[in-house]
């Protein structure tokens, strides 16, 4: 299965961003279009520059429009680790949702960042009338104003500001030395998905290595997908006691993709299956995949995930399946579980991965 562009929204996001500092009389640095080829989400998105300052910037686009509270800290642990080779620089983070104002907060005590999200990007836009377009379709916004519909209601968001105040947050700039670990955060190497990169690297390929796999995997999977997936139930036999599948599991959130998921596609249940094979996973294995899935259990969806990738044969088993009973089976490589273990460090959503995989997937299907 192809790896698909997953920045394009990103990519339109961060176009934008720059648009917007420009406006606010910022220069952009080249420095900011230098790929870190080894790992993309280590490198500041724009680095700008006014006066005497700098400004280190990481923009997160997220297709589920509520904040995810624990990938906006990851986020933020991020780009203070992106920031050591870079002293004495202000950091700002950037995001196309709302986000409360206590997080904010929290943000700037422990991490001395700015956050712009949704509500301080719409306050700026509103000032370049030519930008507003583009703000609304980075951040699926209908109008400038803060949309209360798109947070939880139970939070305390950003209060507006007083009468004849036009507070502009990219002059909040905190003025602290630039101390990374002040609260202990961990280093690159001590992050969750380094580490489980790490352990999947030691996993020999083959029958020798196929419970640690499994293992790994789980860990894996807990981490990239949890709380969204739960009730995982391991090693499962169909009822006829002749098949059975690594783990099944429940999806347990409406956010973009696992949203998508129950509505479009009527599932409520995954199958994951998990292939610790030297070669790449062929169309009979899809073909027994696929035998798990079935409409009435509510059971539409399998993700694969094989060290190797899948051949040709198993792309077009997989393609079948989903054009001729809807049923849905992704196929993930090494590589694709290693994006998004690093994407999750970074603070993205690796289910947003997955929804661009399944774009990717959908949009080429063949008649």
């Amino acid at each position: 299965m192809t790896t698909p562009n997953i920045h394009t929204d990103q990519k339109e996001f961060v176009d934008f961003l720059e648009s917007l500092f420009k406006a606010e009389n910022f220069t952009v640095d080249p420095a900011s279009t230098t790929p870190n080829v080894l790992n993309p989400f280590r490198q500041p998105d724009l680095i700008l520059r006014k006066d005497s300052s700098r400004y280190l910037v990481s923009a997160k686009h997220y297709r589920t429009r509520i904040f995810q509270a624990d990938l906006i800290l990851a986020a933020a642990r991020q780009l203070s680790l992106i920031s050591i080779p870079y002293p004495g620089s202000e950091k700002i983070l950037a995001v196309n949702v709302a986000v409360p104002f206590h997080l904010r907060d929290e943000l700037a005590k422990k991490y001395r960042t700015v956050l712009l999200d949704k509500h301080e990007l719409g306050n700026l836009t509103s000032k370049h009338p030519s930008l507003i377009p583009t703000y609304f379709a980075t951040t699926n916004s209908a109008s400038l104003a803060f949309e209360p519909e798109t947070v939880l209601p139970e939070h305390n968001f950003h209060e507006p500001p007083s009468e004849g105040d036009e507070p502009n947050p990219l002059n909040e700039s905190i003025q602290t030395e630039n101390h990374v670990n002040a609260n202990n955060d961990p280093t690159p190497s001590e992050l969750p998905g380094d580490k489980l990169i790490t352990q999947l690297a030691t996993i020999k390929r083959g029958k020798d290595g196929w419970q640690k796999f499994e293992e790994i995997s789980l860990n894996i999977l807990k981490y990239l997908f949890s709380p969204a997936l739960d009730k995982w139930k391991k090693q499962t036999k169909t009822t006829d006691n002749l098949n059975r599948y690594d783990y099944a599991c429940r999806i347990n959130s409406n956010n973009a993709f696992w949203g998508f998921l129950s509505s479009r596609l009527n599932t409520q249940y995954l199958i994951i299956e998990l292939k610790n094979h030297s070669d790449k996973i062929n169309q009979g294995q899809v073909l027994t995949t696929e035998k798990y899935l079935t409409d009435k259990a509510l059971r539409r969806v399998a993700i694969i995930i094989s060290r190797a990738g899948a051949s040709d044969s198993a792309v077009k088993m997989a393609q079948g399946a989903m054009r001729e009973s809807g049923k849905l089976i992704l196929i993930l490589g090494d590589k694709e579980v290693i994006e998004m273990l690093k994407a999750k460090d970074a603070g993205n959503d690796p289910s947003d991965y997955l929804y661009d995989l399944t774009d990717e997937f959908l949009l080429s299907l063949p008649r």
